[in-house]
């Protein structure tokens, strides 16, 4: 069973951001915990015209052994559709290993 964890961080550019950090365990039988998976899921870009753009990635859990990883900008002054900045797939071959990039898509 997966299970995230919450962080946040806060730093400074023009204004206070504060960043998300999810940390996602792997709880074992004896309920010891294994880390998996950090994921920062929203930052603010800082080479969009004004400053708008905010990056966003998401995680899709494919199976235990594999996960997709998406990376978009969006942008909070102007109403067009997200773009999308890549992808990438991560795998690892057992429940105990590290995830590997297997796949990049940009």
């Amino acid at each position: 069973m997966l299970s995230p964890v919450q962080r946040s961080r806060g730093f400074s550019v023009k204004n206070v951001v504060g960043a998300v950090i999810y940390h996602y365990f792997e709880i074992g039988s004896d309920l010891s915990l294994h880390h998996v998976l950090a994921l920062e899921t929203r930052l603010v870009d800082l080479y969009t015209d004004s400053d708008d753009g905010v990056i966003e990635r998401s995680l899709e859990w494919v199976s235990p052994l594999e996960i997709k990883l998406t990376a978009e900008l969006k942008r909070s002054r102007v109403k067009t559709p997200p773009e999308k900045l890549g992808e990438v797939t991560l795998r690892r071959s057992q429940r105990e290993a590290p995830f590997r990039v297997a796949e990049r898509r940009v």
